[in-house]
C-alpha cells in the first residue's frame, strides 16, 4: 500500500508539472485544506478520478487552449486555466462524460432563445452556461435545498423576481419566465458587485454571504477569495465549473463530444383562462397526448391551471379557435373547477367528500389514493368541484399574428376604469398580483412591462373599478343583511391587521406559520427573506388576508 501511494504521489507531481505556468503548490484537487497524503487516500475511494491522473501520464503533451475568446471578452475573466478549471475539464470529459453529452443535447433546445434574451438585455451570452451547470437544462430539476428549474431559483428569490410559486404553479419550471427572472437577478448582482466573478459567486451563495466574506478578508478579488476561508467549496468551484462547461460546449468535437444541432423554439399559442382548466381535456380537444401538453406547460404542478384566477397556458399552434369553441359547448354540469384541501387532524375522506359535494372515489382517483391507503394530517388534496360557470377560456393569441385579435385586445388593458397602485418598498409583481386577484402576466401586459423588475414609487395598473350598478347592488345587499355585514366588517378589520412577532428559541418559520394559520412562503415574502433561517430575537411581520 505504501509503494502504491508513493507511485501516485509521483504521478500527481508529474501531472501538476504538466499544467502550464501554475506553481506546484496550487494543487489540481479542489480541497486544499487537507495534506496531500490524505487527499490521495480519499482518491482511492474514487477510482474514476484516480484514472484521470493515470490517463494524464499516458498523454503528457501540453494541454491545448481552445478557449472561446467570447468567454474571456464578455465576462472579463482572468485565470481561464486555473487548476480548478482544469479539474472540471477532466471531470466533464471523464467520469461525467455521459451526463455532459445529455446536457449538450438539451442545450440545443434553449440556446437560441436564452442567448437572444441575454443579448437584448446587454448581458454576456456566456451566461447561458450558468443554466448548464445549475440544472443541465432540466426544467424539473430540484436540489436538496429546494432550488428548482433550469436556473435553480430558491422559492423566495423566485417570488422576489416575479415568479409564482404555490400549490398550483411553480414558474421556476417555465424556461421562458424563469429566464426573464434570471436576467433581472443577474443584472442586479452585477450592478451591486461590478464584477462577473463576484456576481456569479453571489448567484450561488447569496449576495449577503459574498459581501460578508469580501468585508472580512478586505478583498474584492474572486480568485483570491476562493483560496481563503469563508466560502463553501461549492461556491469556490462554481465559476471554474462554468468556464470548463463553456470551453467544452463551444468546441465539443475537440473533446470527443457530438455537437447537437440547434433546435428552433416550438411555435405555441397562448390561451388565457379565468378558472381551472384541465390540461388533459385540452390535450384531448387539441389531438395531442397529455404528456405533450404538460411538457408545453411545465409550471403547472397539478396538470390544471390555478382555480379562481386568470392564467395563460401554452397550446399547440392553430388550436386557439378549436379549444374556445369546444369549451363553449360544455354543459354547466360538465364544467369543473378544483379546490385545494389540506387534511386536518381526524378528518376522513368521507367527511371531505361530503363537504365538497363529491364522491370519495372522485377524490381517490384524482389524487391517486388506493383503497388501502390512508390519508394523513397535513396531506394536500386536489378536489374536483362542479363549476357551472361560463366557459373558463377568455382569449387566445397566435405568436405568428403580431396584431392581437379583438378578443385579446379587450383583455389587454382595463382602460378608463383602471385601478392604479403605487409600488412600495418590498413589493414584487407576484405579491401585487396576488393581493389584487390577477396574474403576473396580466400586470405585465397592462403596464407594458418586458421583465418582472419594478421600482419603489412606480405606478401600476392593477385592475378595473367596479361598475356603479354593482356597487349599488352591493349597497342594497348590505342594508338587508346588516347583522352579517357588521360581523364581516369586524372580521375584515381583524384579518387585514398586521402583527409583529418576536422569534423565540426553538421557533421555525413553519411553527410560526401554523400558529397564525398562514403560508410559510407568505411569511418569507412579507419579510423579504431569501431563506427560511430565523434566529431568536428576529421580528417577523404577519399579515392576515
Amino acid at each position: 500500500m505504501r509503494l502504491r501511494t508513493g507511485n501516485v504521489i509521483v504521478a500527481v507531481a508529474v501531472f501538476l508539472l504538466s499544467q502550464g505556468s501554475y506553481p506546484a503548490s496550487k494543487a489540481l484537487l479542489s480541497d486544499k485544506s487537507l495534506p496531500l497524503e490524505e487527499r490521495l487516500d480519499q482518491l482511492y475511494q474514487k477510482p474514476d478520478l484516480l484514472n484521470l491522473i493515470y490517463d494524464s501520464l499516458e498523454s503528457p503533451e501540453p494541454v491545448q487552449e481552445p478557449v472561446p475568446l467570447q468567454l474571456a471578452k464578455t465576462l472579463n475573466l482572468e485565470h481561464l486555466y486555473h487548476p480548478r478549471v482544469q479539474f472540471y475539464l477532466d471531470y466533464f470529459t471523464g467520469p461525467a462524460r455521459n451526463h455532459f453529452q445529455v446536457y449538450l443535447q438539451r442545450s440545443a433546445l434553449y440556446q437560441d432563445y436564452i442567448q437572444s434574451a441575454l443579448r437584448e438585455n446587454n448581458l454576456p451570452e456566456s451566461l447561458f452556461y450558468l443554466a448548464m451547470i445549475e440544472s443541465g437544462f432540466n426544467p424539473y430539476a430540484r436540489s436538496r435545498r429546494g432550488a428548482g428549474g433550469i436556473w435553480q431559483f430558491m422559492p423566495g428569490t423566485a417570488r422576489r423576481f416575479g415568479l409564482e410559486v404555490d400549490f398550483w404553479v411553480d414558474e421556476r419550471r417555465d424556461p421562458e419566465k424563469s429566464t426573464r427572472a434570471a436576467i433581472a437577478y443577474l443584472k442586479d448582482l452585477y450592478q451591486r458587485f461590478g464584477s462577473w466573478p463576484l456576481a456569479l459567486a453571489s448567484y450561488n451563495a447569496g449576495e449577503g454571504k459574498v459581501a460578508r466574506v469580501m468585508e472580512e478578508n478586505d478583498s474584492d478579488d474572486y480568485w483570491e477569495l476562493i483560496e481563503l476561508t469563508g466560502l463553501r467549496q461549492e461556491t469556490k468551484d462554481y465559476l471554474p465549473k462554468m468556464i470548463a462547461a463553456c470551453i467544452i460546449a463551444e468546441s465539443p468535437e475537440e473533446y470527443g463530444f457530438v455537437k447537437p444541432e440547434k433546435q428552433p423554439a416550438p411555435q405555441l399559442e397562448k390561451l388565457l383562462v379565468k378558472d381551472a382548466v384541465d390540461l388533459y381535456k385540452v390535450a384531448k380537444v387539441a389531438g395531442v397526448s397529455g404528456e405533450e401538453i404538460q411538457k408545453m406547460n411545465p409550471a403547472l404542478l397539478r396538470g390544471i391551471t390555478p382555480p379562481g384566477r386568470q392564467y395563460e397556458i401554452n397550446i399547440p399552434n392553430g388550436m386557439g379557435e378549436v379549444l374556445l369553441a369546444a369549451y363553449q359547448k360544455l354543459k354547466p354540469e360538465e364544467r369543473v373547477t378544483y379546490a385545494h384541501h389540506k387534511v386536518r387532524k381526524g378528518e376522513t375522506l368521507g367527511e371531505i367528500a361530503q363537504k365538497y359535494g363529491v364522491t370519495v372515489e372522485q377524490i381517490r382517483a384524482f389524487n391517486h389514493i388506493s383503497r388501502v391507503s390512508l390519508i394523513k394530517t397535513g396531506q394536500d388534496l386536489v378536489i374536483p368541484v362542479s363549476c357551472g360557470k361560463a366557459s373558463a377560456i377568455i382569449a387566445y393569441s397566435n405568436p405568428q399574428d403580431k396584431k392581437s385579435s379583438s378578443k385579446t385586445k379587450n383583455q389587454s388593458a382595463p382602460g378608463k376604469n383602471s385601478v392604479k397602485y403605487k409600488v412600495k418598498s418590498g413589493d414584487t409583481l407576484y405579491s401585487i398580483a396576488r393581493r389584487n386577484g390577477v396574474s403576473v402576466e396580466e400586470l405585465k401586459r397592462w403596464n407594458g412591462l418586458s421583465s418582472n423588475t419594478i421600482h419603489t414609487g412606480q405606478t401600476l395598473i392593477v385592475g378595473v373599478q367596479k361598475s356603479p350598478t354593482s356597487v349599488a347592488q352591493k349597497s342594497s345587499q348590505t342594508k338587508t343583511t346588516s347583522k352579517s355585514s357588521a360581523k364581516s366588517q369586524s372580521q375584515a378589520k381583524q384579518t387585514s391587521s398586521t402583527k409583529v412577532y418576536q422569534v423565540q428559541p426553538g421557533d421555525t418559520l413553519w411553527k410560526i406559520s401554523q400558529l397564525y394559520n398562514v403560508d410559510p412562503n407568505d411569511l418569507m415574502e412579507w419579510n423579504n427573506l431569501s431563506s427560511s433561517k430565523i434566529k431568536p430575537g428576529d421580528t417577523i411581520i404577519i399579515r392576515a388576508d
